[in-house]
């Protein structure tokens, strides 16, 4: 660890563990928190999430895609 240099994300946390906060479910909750209210493709724009785990997010959040398909089909049809 350098002053003024960012940490790596292992880094930080490693440094979180040794406090006693565990990242692992928080990231899991925030993500299907995310995946109950954003549209695959919008989830995998997110660092480290790629389209086919963003789908596995959404399957687990209950979310099959037909609100975002409709959302699309309107605009296009109200020729947005």
């Amino acid at each position: 660890m350098r002053p003024g240099q960012p940490l790596s994300r292992k880094a930080f946390n490693d440094q979180l563990a040794r406090h006693g906060v565990k990242v692992g479910p928080a990231r899991t909750a925030a993500l299907i928190a995310l995946a109950a209210e954003l549209p695959p493709p919008d989830l995998a724009e997110l660092p480290g999430v790629h389209i086919r785990s963003a789908l596995k997010w959404a399957h687990n959040a209950q979310r099959d895609g037909s609100a975002y398909l409709t959302a699309c089909v309107t605009d296009r049809d109200a020729g947005g």
